[in-house]
């Protein structure tokens, strides 16, 4: 039986959408658990960029990338921010790291925005790419 990897969902404000398993309303947060789960699997993470004053999604993602603590296997990363440049920037670090082996390359980093509410999470109308 194949084991079922848990969905993250990074959001300060919305609340966690169906198909989600975990809501993280910090990075500081999420970086813990990562630190504490080093080597998990997930199937979807996904990442609001605006996260209040301590560190938005961005700097979470510049964390993930350079912190030998945190190690994870994903299906699918992507951004569901409202935040348009704040996307592109978290989108092409993860991109840039894995193309120059920095992150392994463990799964496909959605370029196009997803929306989040009512619970629901679905393609947007624009791309990082």
């Amino acid at each position: 039986m194949a084991k079922t990897k848990l969905n993250i969902f990074l959001d300060d404000d919305r609340p966690l959408p169906e198909g989600f398993d975990l809501l993280f309303r910090s990075g500081r947060s999420l970086l813990k658990y990562l630190r504490e789960n080093k080597g998990a699997e997930f199937g979807v993470i996904s990442f609001d960029h605006d996260l209040g004053v301590v560190m938005d999604g961005y700097d979470v993602v510049k964390t993930i990338v350079a912190d030998p603590d945190i190690e994870f296997s994903f299906d699918r990363w992507q951004f569901h921010t409202d935040n348009y440049e704040g996307m592109r920037n978290m989108y092409w670090y993860v991109k840039n790291a894995i193309e120059h082996g920095a992150f392994p390359a463990s799964g496909f980093v959605d370029p196009v925005k997803k929306r989040a509410f009512a619970k629901i999470v679905m393609d947007s109308s624009y791309s990082a790419e």
